[in-house]
């Protein structure tokens, strides 16, 4: 008796120990995703300021090109790292949650059809007078 449960303590303890460690690289992949996500916007805002300082003429089309096709390439490595942790692209995901948001945004307002009491044209709601005839709706 004394042996079972020393061995059930035994097993406790241990699977007490071990849960954390198999949490923790969930964790560490969602915390990888985020940062390569981080990385790849850090990444476009220095394309954009590396534009801007070209079309100011800080720098000349040959450094130009050398440094956006670096950043072009990083943001490459990015977007496979990403879509090798997600299962899918940087532009295939955020066109997902793009059409997610919008079919959001439709649920919270629709775009009800309103009739005109007196000519019989559709309006948008809030719309407070008729755009073909001027009546009030």
């Amino acid at each position: 008796m004394i042996e079972f449960i020393s061995y059930t303590l035994i097993v406790a303890v241990c699977a007490y120990v071990a849960i954390p460690l198999f949490s923790k690289k969930e964790k560490a992949a969602d915390h990888q995703e985020l940062d390569m996500f981080h990385q790849q916007r850090l990444i476009r805002e220095t394309i954009r300021d590396l534009e801007f300082d070209f079309q100011t003429g800080k720098l000349s089309r040959e450094d130009y090109e050398t440094l956006i096709a670096e950043r072009e390439q990083a943001i490459q490595k990015a977007d496979s790292v990403i879509g090798k942790t997600v299962g899918m692209k940087t532009a295939e995901l955020l066109n997902k949650l793009e059409a997610e948001i919008q079919e959001a945004k439709e649920k919270l307002n629709p775009s009800i059809e309103l009739v005109c009491p007196q000519c019989g044209h559709e309006h948008k709601k809030g719309d407070k007078f008729c755009s073909k005839c001027g009546a009030k709706l």
